[in-house]
């Protein structure tokens, strides 16, 4: 981790406190939470929602797709101070929105299993020896982008294309049919285990009872199937 700007341990403990429960601390959680993030409805939400969604962000970007260190010297976010003179450094509402759509975007690709586009790069990656490493004094090799201009919303489509390479199979799509209509359910979610299809118990026993009254294949069965002639 490169070298930051050192911090009170109250100010660190108190936003790593906050993004642990909010957002995770296991690479499937903060995916999981980045799928329900991208799925609200900014109508619906408040200007404290805005808020709080700001700092998760910021998390989000700091966790970046690893696991969450527990050492509070220097907080940094890639080469950029997790922390400033005036406190957390945090995306504008207006980023936010934009990290949301780019997070969206590839959210849906994930879905459809098609080539997800992270982002373009014209840089340099250089490996440079940095002094420190989590507060010890031994150094060691990093890889680094000279050259190379990250805005909010490319830093969050290269932590969530962090997450979806290592859990992207576990993205997906609830297939069941909402009542007393065709249209199906649609929610997005990351299942707790490979064989999991419905984003819900209720989602689940919905499917089974109409495909039990019905005849037929539940939607879950037809889509497996599906995976399997393709």
């Amino acid at each position: 981790m490169p070298e930051g700007r050192k911090v009170k341990p109250e100010q660190f403990d108190e936003f790593y406190a906050f993004i642990a429960k909010r957002i995770g601390q296991t690479r499937r959680e903060v995916l999981a939470w980045a799928v329900r993030a991208v799925q609200r409805e900014p109508k619906d939400m408040t200007p404290g929602d805005w808020d709080n969604l700001r700092t998760e962000l910021v998390g989000f970007l700091w966790w970046g797709g690893g696991t969450i260190p527990d050492s509070t010297s220097s907080p940094t976010l890639g080469q950029q101070r997790l922390f400033d003179n005036k406190g957390l450094v945090r995306p504008s509402q207006e980023d936010a929105k934009a990290m949301l759509d780019r997070m969206g975007a590839m959210i849906a690709a994930v879905i459809k299993r098609e080539h997800v586009p992270v982002m373009k790069m014209n840089g340099t990656l250089i490996l440079r020896l940095a002094s420190t490493y989590y507060g010890s004094s031994e150094p060691y090799w990093m890889q680094t982008w000279e050259g190379v201009r990250f805005d909010w919303p490319d830093r969050a489509a290269l932590a969530l294309g962090s997450l979806i390479e290592r859990e992207g199979l576990l993205l997906k799509e609830c297939p069941a049919l909402l009542p007393r209509d065709e249209e199906i359910c649609g929610t997005w979610f990351v299942a707790t285990r490979p064989r999991q299809e419905y984003c819900s118990g209720t989602c689940q026993s919905r499917a089974s009872t109409r495909a039990a009254r019905e005849g037929t294949e539940t939607p879950a069965e037809k889509r497996r199937k599906a995976r399997k002639e393709g």
